[in-house]
């Protein structure tokens, strides 16, 4: 059998270093480092430019821009 992923629509955020609206979820420590918290998982680290993705479970997650444009198209 083969499977493949169901195809799911999702509405990014792009986190720009510096610019005055910072996606929601992503926070900024005080040495300026962008961080996502996903509680007992742990914390992930934000890059500038990354989007950042709502999971079907509401979870948000960084994916770097070229990973994005391979997986993601506009709709």
């Amino acid at each position: 059998m083969k499977f493949r992923k169901k195809p799911v629509v999702v509405e990014p955020e792009q986190y720009i270093k510096g610019h005055e609206k910072v996606p929601e979820g992503v926070r900024i420590d005080p040495e300026g480092h962008a961080t996502i918290d996903l509680g007992a998982s742990g914390i992930l680290v934000v890059q500038d430019g990354d989007f950042i993705i709502t999971g079907l479970a509401g979870e948000r997650y960084p994916v770097h821009p070229a990973r994005f444009w391979e997986i993601y198209e506009a709709v």
